[in-house]
């Protein structure tokens, strides 16, 4: 008898290694993604404020107001995620219906009129957010599903992110090679967009093509589609918990710099022409640091591998605020350094919530991906909001000036939000991941009633 041809429709859960052409598909979009969320967290902010000329007070407020309303989209996304399945799988649902939206909603944010405004700007945002969040979440879900070993769920998430790294890589690239200058924002954040639009389409069919998604599930108890339910159940898991707070500290930590970097070349080194070389640098290293973060988590544990990522970052990047005009090289090494070590955070927390999933669904149970990595994305949402909100709130309270010459107190601001308060905040959360451990968790939901 002819053996039954292997299909996306026939499995759902591989047991150990997940074959690499499908968790290429699998990662496929997440290189367009990455193309819309890099001008989106680097050059929105600066375009709106140089090019458009909204000031720092107003765009501060908007991405507070957008992030807030966007971290309460998340949980919405992953409970319908998990209880809806439909004949075209779960996940790819959703990530479908999202699509068309997303890619207008990108357009308008990073092709702005010259007249554009207050609700351009908070609308557009809101678009790219919400349906996002229709993308970003089930595929966050879907890859914790791909595989029940623990070791290869780092390998997936290593694959995500490294795909992604490539999509930022090659839109930071592709502006240099067309000519524009660094300094140039309003047409290298449109080339950019105009790219993660086109690609975006495409890059989804690949993973649906290619990477199982299960259309059906056991159903969950009626009331976990509630949500006090559900708020509790997470709130019972220790482990979980200790996650999360350590997710959301270290996700500050990294949006300040993230969201200062071209205000930070620009009037603290005085090498904006530079920018460009840094980013690629920056996202290069990290590319090249993926493999040696599961190699050294198989070895010392994933926390403690994390722990050292996070505190490798803080012993390099304490020096940045003291940095000025000549300090080009220093800076360099800086860089290239914090994107060895922010390899780290990229893969392993994911890898470790995709652990709890496992635990929590207790080998048979139903999955809650959805909601666990949901709940994920409104911490990284908030983290963001509380990251370039405040940042940009605090410059604009001290007088700083975008486009002109700053005082010592607007340079000292933009230093400290930059490189100190960063430190700090990743210390804090190294300090709480030291408390995590799996096996001090609540009992697994196939423990407690499952019926429909």
């Amino acid at each position: 008898m002819t053996k039954p041809r292997f299909s996306v429709s026939h499995v759902s859960h591989f047991a150990g290694r997940v074959p690499t052409w499908r968790l290429a598909g699998y990662a496929a979009p997440a290189a367009a993604l990455a193309m819309l969320a890099l001008p989106l967290q680097v050059f929105v902010p600066t375009l709106y404020a140089q090019e458009i000329g909204i000031s720092l007070t107003t765009i501060g407020t908007v991405l507070l107001i957008a992030r807030l309303w966007d971290m309460f989209t998340d949980p919405v996304i992953g409970i319908l995620s998990d209880r809806l399945p439909t004949p075209f799988g779960r996940r790819r649902t959703w990530m479908v219906a999202g699509l068309p939206l997303l890619l207008v909603s990108a357009w308008m944010l990073f092709l702005p009129p010259d007249n554009a405004g207050f609700w351009h700007l908070l609308l557009s945002l809101i678009g790219v957010y919400t349906f996002g969040t229709m993308l970003v979440v089930p595929m966050n879900a879907w890859g914790a599903e791909l595989t029940d070993d623990v070791h290869e769920r780092t390998r997936v998430q290593a694959f995500r992110i490294g795909t992604g790294l490539i999509g930022v890589v090659i839109a930071l690239v592709t502006p240099a090679l067309l000519g524009y200058g660094t300094d140039e924002v309003r047409k290298s954040s449109a080339l950019i967009g105009t790219m993660g639009v086109i690609a975006l389409p495409f890059l989804l069919l690949a993973a649906i093509s290619s990477a199982p998604d299960p259309a059906h599930h056991r159903n969950l108890r009626k009331d976990r589609f509630f949500v006090v339910p559900i708020v509790k159940d997470l709130w019972a898991n220790r482990p979980l918990r200790t996650l999360y707070g350590s997710f959301l500290l270290n996700n500050i930590a990294t949006g300040l710099p993230a969201g200062l970097f071209l205000l930070y070349a620009k009037h603290k080194i005085e090498a904006p022409e530079s920018a460009g070389l840094w980013l690629v640098l920056f996202f290069g290293s990290t590319i090249a640091s993926l493999p040696l973060w599961p190699w050294l988590s198989r070895r010392v544990g994933k926390r403690n591998a994390w722990v050292a990522g996070m505190i490798g970052a803080c012993a390099l990047f304490v020096w940045s605020p003291f940095l000025g005009a000549g300090d080009d090289m220093i800076y360099t090494i800086i860089v290239i350094a914090t994107g060895i070590c922010s390899g780290a955070n990229l893969t392993l927390p994911a890898s470790m919530l995709a652990d709890i999933v496992e635990q929590d669904r207790g080998g048979s149970g139903p999955s809650r991906a959805g909601i666990l990595f949901s709940v994920w994305g409104s911490i990284a949402k908030l983290s963001a909001a509380l990251a370039a909100g405040v940042s940009f709130l605090v410059l604009g309270w001290v007088g700083f000036d975008a486009q002109g010459e700053n005082g010592r107190l607007g340079l000292f601001a933009l230093a400290a939000l930059y490189g100190l308060v960063p430190v700090i905040l990743n210390l804090a959360a190294a300090m709480v991941m030291m408390r995590y451990s799996l096996e001090t968790g609540s009992p697994p939901v196939a423990a407690r009633p499952a019926q429909a």
